[in-house]
């Protein structure tokens, strides 16, 4: 399948970062920690990939077009657009703006903007499975709690087996032309999916796990962000009680730093 000569595939990512953080109380793609967006740490593993990455996407809210990324300005592979109303559309809008610099098996990966935590060593091993398989693939990782189902009163209905369950991450992605048809699909049919990796099933598009890391959790939340804060100085070499952690309703005013590590990225 695809590869260049180093062995590595052609690698793009699209970012849908258009939402509104209802639940979170702001756009929380903006939140900075460690003078970075949460956005900006979002992206920073594919950034490693070096010469393998031929595209950036990053679906941004109404009247944004650099917000959280200025240190890229200017960046040759960077590319940015207006979101649509949903994640689903945003991807679609990502995924055309940078069409026409993808060959057919590019590996085209999506991201979600809220996790900031991906290390370069999962991402490199879900873009080598598709690149291997010309298939669909995600990084899950295994439901590890008991599942119970409630009714509406709130009382247990039914315990649910965990065997073989998975909580989805991202990335999720395809080679380009299966990304990008499975997505077309899913507009003329009106489907409707919370993830890429429902699309691309929809679509008939065998789509592999790949076990991922709990690290690589989604901020949807207060208690998210402290975890996401706390992990972050001490992956940083910043764990320092007394610094202030930026606060979540302003965005805080993060202390300086040099560029944040990444996890484990490619050198």
């Amino acid at each position: 399948m695809n590869s260049e000569s180093s062995g590595f595939p052609r690698v793009a990512v699209v970012i849908p970062a258009a939402g509104r953080g209802e639940r979170f109380g702001s756009p929380k793609q903006f939140q900075t920690h460690l003078g970075w967006s949460l956005l900006r740490w979002a992206l920073e593993p594919f950034l490693g990939l070096g010469d393998s990455l031929v595209a950036m996407a990053v679906a941004l809210p109404p009247g944004e077009t650099a917000r959280g990324l200025e240190d890229l300005a200017g960046h040759p592979r960077l590319h940015t657009c207006t979101g649509g109303a949903s994640r689903q559309e945003s991807v679609r809008l990502g995924l055309k703006l940078i069409a026409g610099e993808l060959r057919p098996d590019d590996v085209v990966l999506v991201h979600d903007a809220a996790r900031p935590l991906l290390s370069g060593v999962d991402l490199r091993r879900i873009a080598e499975l598709i690149a291997r398989t010309g298939a669909g693939a995600l990084l899950a990782v295994p439901v590890r709690d008991t599942l119970k189902r409630a009714g509406g009163n709130g009382l247990v209905e039914e315990t649910v087996p965990r065997s073989g369950l998975y909580q989805a991450q991202t990335p999720q992605g395809a080679p380009a032309h299966l990304l990008i048809e499975a997505h077309d699909r899913a507009l003329r049919a009106g489907l409707h999916a919370t993830d890429d990796a429902a699309v691309l099933e929809a679509a008939g598009i065998p789509v592999h796990i790949v076990e991922g890391d709990p690290l690589n959790f989604k901020i949807t939340g207060e208690t998210d962000w402290k975890l996401f804060t706390a992990l972050a100085r001490r992956l940083s070499g910043r764990d320092n009680p007394s610094t202030p952690s930026p606060r979540l309703d302003s965005g805080g005013s993060p202390p300086n730093s040099p560029s944040p590590p990444g996890r484990g990225g490619p050198g």
